[in-house]
């Protein structure tokens, strides 16, 4: 596949050098082992933070639905935009 297949280029040591360029892709990737790093990585997370951020989830869902179902208009929503009364 040629990589710069629409590239237009008018001078010939542009073309060259795309050409170069485009060999490179051609060759295969050298892979080389890093023996510093660990073999496993254990990654934690907090339940303390799930936990906490669940009931803050739930605290602005209840807030929202008070909101909404006591038909009050204290302009709440003026954040989003303009509000007509």
């Amino acid at each position: 596949m040629h990589v710069l297949r629409n590239t237009k280029i008018r001078s010939r040591e542009y073309k060259e050098d795309l050409k170069k360029l485009d060999d490179t892709f051609n060759k295969k990737d050298i892979f080389r082992e890093d023996d510093s790093m660990p073999n496993q990585t254990k990654i934690y997370a907090s339940k303390a933070l799930h936990f906490l951020k669940f009931i803050i989830s739930i605290v602005i869902i209840t807030v929202e639905i008070y909101l909404i179902t006591t038909g009050t208009n204290h302009n709440y929503i003026r954040v989003l935009g303009h509000v007509h009364n």
